[in-house]
């Protein structure tokens, strides 16, 4: 898309498919990353890839990052440090009888301790 636009005419048309992909370019950024992204940078990004042919300097069209995280159903604050919508994660496990687990097995003991216990 990015030729495409940079081998049209200036005017209207190539400016409105330039502000496309800037849009689609945001959009992509905030649906395949856990991190928010300032505006400027896609804008920096698309002229970049352009070689310095689609320039653009008014931020306006560009969607809102809040909007298109509701869309993609993240919620909470992008912004914050340690931001991901990873809901995934591995809890750490507890540890079992208050010791760092060298004990060689100590804690498997007690667990069937207290199993053989419950079924008494």
């Amino acid at each position: 898309m990015i030729d495409k636009a940079c081998a049209m005419p200036e005017g209207d048309e190539r400016t409105a498919l330039s502000k496309v992909i800037a849009s689609l370019m945001k959009r992509f950024h905030l649906t395949f990353n856990s991190t928010s992204v300032e505006d400027q940078v896609i804008l920096n990004h698309l002229k970049m890839l352009s070689k310095g042919k689609l320039v653009l300097t008014d931020l306006s069209f560009l969607p809102n990052t809040n909007e298109i995280l509701r869309q993609n159903g993240v919620t909470g604050n992008p912004m914050k440090a340690g931001f991901s919508n990873n809901k995934n994660k591995k809890k750490k496990k507890k540890n079992l009888g208050g010791q760092n687990n060298q004990g060689g097995g100590q804690n498997f003991k007690s667990q069937n301790q207290q199993n053989q216990k419950r079924n008494n």
